[in-house]
């Protein structure tokens, strides 16, 4: 017997006497749907990006009436089984995610998806500002975001500090005076110290030219 509709069907059994019953049988067939998945992470919600150290959480969307699913996240050649899987990647790089779905029936298929992991934070030094009251680049401060704290410090080319600022949010930045009074036109190193969203610990340093 072969039939494509769900619900209650009778089977007419005959014996080898003739004798004729009917059995009523449940039929349920198996929806076979498309696979699917969507992700999440701290880097997306804060920082609009994906990073080295950022737990990202892959939840199945599959649809039908699927048996198991399992992924490949492109690194390890490790497979990880579950609707819901969360894997930190270790490099910066492009990756492609491979989640496999099984179906009754034998059906087996593959969705993939490229994903950018970058550094996890950003951070742009600057090399030069003009503290000439005009409004414009008055101040010397680092571009940054992803950074859960960032301190700048300024030292003169003889190493002596001049400046130092912590913060958790926006940095005011060195506008140029030492002591009140207005420092010399010249150049002078920023070090930049910082815990990004993700843990880790980073210094960066460079030259910054001082132009009235």
């Amino acid at each position: 017997m072969v039939t494509s509709t769900e619900g209650t069907v009778f089977i007419e059994i005959t014996d080898s006497l003739g004798c004729v019953t009917e059995v009523p049988f449940e039929v349920e067939l198996f929806e076979i749907g498309i696979p699917d998945f969507e992700y999440s992470s701290i880097g997306v919600s804060e920082c609009e990006t994906l990073g080295v150290g950022d737990p990202i959480t892959f939840t199945n969307t599959s649809s039908g009436d699927y048996i198991n699913v399992t992924w490949d996240f492109g690194e390890t050649g490790i497979i990880f089984e579950g609707d819901i899987v969360t894997y930190t990647y270790n490099e910066p790089g492009t990756y492609v995610v491979t989640q496999t779905v099984e179906y009754p029936y034998g059906c087996i298929f593959e969705y993939t998806e490229i994903i950018e992991i970058t550094v996890g934070y950003g951070i742009v030094l600057p090399n030069a500002f003009t503290p000439n009251g005009d409004g414009i680049n008055d101040t010397i401060r680092p571009w940054y975001k992803c950074m859960s704290n960032i301190e700048i410090s300024i030292y003169d080319t003889w190493g002596s500090l001049l400046y130092v600022e912590t913060s958790d949010g926006d940095l005011t930045g060195w506008d140029g005076t030492i002591n009140g009074k207005e420092a010399e036109n010249g150049n002078y190193i920023i070090v930049v110290r910082a815990i990004t969203l993700f843990g880790e610990s980073i210094e960066l340093n460079g030259p910054v030219a001082l132009i009235r």
